[in-house]
């Protein structure tokens, strides 16, 4: 969950499963959902076809260093069978993000007391919050025209005839 961020994801392509609090939903191509701050969440892809989502989240400046980080560490073999950075990264990046990302399990008083005691720990060890490395990419993708064709012109993503809270 992210304690003060809304999550607006618009599915492009595929069917994805959303958990949204207590509700389980499917979507498919052109439907979206919106998920307020503080609401526990998860998304999958379901099937073969391969699920294309545009996601938005506001404020998003330490979503965007949190996720990129994560993404890089996987990319370069850095986490665990889960996809999920190593107990030392993830206490240091967390700690320096509690306020942008919150697991839903364990607890959030435990992952505080975890991950502060630990972080010390990591750091010492050379981890970092962020890895500059992985902000930017020279790998770049041209964006889809369907994608860009829902932003307005502040580059937002446009959900008026998206079936909001439905997920």
């Amino acid at each position: 969950m992210h304690p003060v961020a809304t999550e607006r994801f618009h599915v492009l392509g595929g069917r994805v499963g959303f958990q949204v609090g207590e509700r389980h939903s499917e979507l498919e191509a052109g439907q979206s959902c919106e998920v307020p701050p503080g609401t526990s969440h998860d998304w999958w892809q379901i099937g073969a076809e391969e699920a294309q989502v545009l996601v938005e989240v506001t404020p998003g400046e330490r979503f965007v260093r949190i996720i990129a980080t994560t993404f890089g560490l996987a990319r370069d073999g850095h986490v665990d069978a889960r996809g999920l950075p190593h107990l030392l990264q993830a206490a240091v990046s967390l700690t320096a993000h509690r306020g942008t990302v919150v697991f839903a399990s364990p607890p959030p008083l435990v992952q505080r007391f975890l991950f502060g005691g630990l972080a010390p720990l990591g750091r010492f060890l050379g981890k970092q919050p962020v890895y500059p490395e992985y902000l930017f990419s020279t790998n770049l993708a041209e964006p889809q025209p369907e994608a860009l064709a829902l932003l307005d012109e502040q580059g937002r993503l446009q959900l008026g005839a998206a079936i909001e809270g439905s997920a």
